[in-house]
């Protein structure tokens, strides 16, 4: 009897900390950028149009031999979980995205990374 008792009053007293750890793996999980999720997707598949539908129109265009076209967009962040960031070298933190098209317009391949 006293068993239960212990195993029910442990469970009482885990119960949040159930709570607090699915919270942070929705928060961390959200943390994925949507380009991510869509790059991966339209890899192969998706014309610059559709990649302009999606993204918006991009920062920079640089147009290659053969048709082939890089397209860049670039993010920044304006804040984060410490605030400002403007302590990073260049100021706010910037991601950009990098986009290889073929000669038929078709995304072939991208990369993420700083500015």
């Amino acid at each position: 009897m006293e068993h239960a008792n212990l195993q029910t009053v442990l469970l009482k007293k885990l119960w949040p900390v159930r709570w607090l750890w699915l919270a942070l793996c929705l928060v961390l999980t959200s943390c994925v950028p949507t380009q991510w999720d869509y790059l991966i997707e339209a890899t192969d598949r998706a014309i610059q149009e559709d990649v302009e539908n999606h993204l918006g129109a991009p920062h920079s265009i640089k147009v290659l031999e053969e048709h082939n076209s890089l397209w860049t967009y670039r993010y920044e962040v304006t804040s984060s979980w410490r605030g400002k960031r403007g302590d990073m070298v260049g100021g706010l933190p910037c991601t950009e995205y990098v986009l290889n098209f073929d000669g038929q317009k078709i995304l072939r391949y991208w990369v993420r990374q700083p500015c």
